[in-house]
């Protein structure tokens, strides 16, 4: 089994609901490749549903070198600090012989976190005073086994960069961190960061806010 192919998973989820962008490495021929997804709970993490029968499962067709997938889940769970609730996604590219040609587990989680310019909502709650000062501001070269343990401890984390980064080594740690629940956002320290860096956050991400000179305690 080639564990190469699958380059990245990027997960976008709603309340019963999720949709994700596969790309896939380039130097390989994927004509009439297929791909199969399904979603367990995480035996590592809360029990929110039954764990032999899958929250969600489909087959998708491939389209160049990048796939786009959509599928409703049953019995879902919002994560939040009192309850983080992780799900295991399974992602398979099968072979014209209908063989498993490559395989790969991102654990995600469902949640919504919106910025209404005053205060952080998450799951459409406003957070306390308390929940923010118990974020945590992280480097921008945190180390994903600590993220991890946020993802599953309910932690709330604020990745905050407080100097011009590369943008290449920016890219690469919003697309390493974008699927974990725990970071509810981006921060910059200053305008002209914040300028410099906003779309590349938007087109990398978009599904967490952009905050520009937040300071958590």
């Amino acid at each position: 089994m080639n564990g190469d192919l699958i380059r990245d998973v990027f997960v976008k989820t709603e309340k019963n609901k999720f949709s994700s962008t596969i790309s896939l490495k380039e130097e390989h021929d994927y004509a009439h490749y297929s791909l199969r997804q399904v979603l367990f709970p995480d035996l590592n993490a809360p029990i929110v549903g039954d764990a032999e029968n899958p929250c969600a499962e489909l087959v998708a067709g491939i389209q160049g070198k990048k796939a786009l997938t959509t599928a409703r889940a049953t019995g879902i769970q919002w994560w939040s600090p009192s309850f983080p609730a992780i799900y295991s996604l399974t992602t398979e590219l099968i072979s014209p012989q209908g063989e498993i040609e490559c395989s790969r587990v991102d654990r995600i989680s469902f949640r919504d976190i919106q910025f209404d310019g005053k205060q952080l909502l998450l799951n459409g709650l406003p957070l306390s005073m308390d929940q923010i000062k118990g974020i945590k501001t992280l480097p921008l070269s945190v180390d994903q086994s600590l993220v991890e343990r946020c993802n599953e401890d309910g932690s709330l984390v604020v990745i905050r960069i407080d100097q011009a980064a590369d943008e290449n080594s920016l890219a690469g740690a919003v697309e390493r961190l974008r699927n974990s629940p725990s970071v509810i956002a981006w921060c910059t320290t200053s305008k002209s960061e914040f300028k410099l860096y906003s779309t590349l956050f938007g087109r990398l991400d978009g599904t967490r806010p952009i905050l520009n000179g937040f300071n958590p305690r």
